[in-house]
């Protein structure tokens, strides 16, 4: 039982993890789009 929840912690740690860098790698692509939409639709 504890090596089950310790599992599971770690697991949560890691997809809160991966949750912050997708976060963080939205709010950049949104940062770049805003303060630069002219090379941004260009590349599109």
């Amino acid at each position: 039982m504890d090596l089950f929840n310790r599992r599971e912690r770690r697991e949560r740690r890691e997809e809160e993890e991966e949750e912050r860098e997708l976060a963080n790698y939205f709010k950049w692509e949104l940062l770049s789009f805003f303060s630069a939409p002219s090379a941004y639709s260009a590349v599109q």
